[in-house]
């Protein structure tokens, strides 16, 4: 599910499953243009569920146990 981020930009998980566990999944960010696309998050984090701050400077989302991280971004 996508979330906005700024005026022009989205931000939303790609992950990868095997219909019982999530095997990767990692946050990107991309332009309403599709022309620019960002991933946020390394492999180290199966990222999920993300949440934008309303002013876009950051981005919260949680792994598969529940864990909450926050990151800052700036948009370009």
């Amino acid at each position: 599910a996508p979330k906005w981020l700024g005026k022009n930009f989205v931000i939303g998980m790609v992950d990868k499953d095997n219909d019982i566990d999530i095997i990767s999944s990692s946050i990107w960010a991309i332009s309403v243009d599709g022309k620019t696309k960002s991933k946020l998050t390394d492999n180290s984090i199966k990222a999920i569920y993300p949440s934008a701050s309303k002013d876009a400077s950051k981005i919260a989302f949680s792994n598969e146990n529940g864990t909450v991280y926050i990151i800052d971004v700036t948009i370009k």
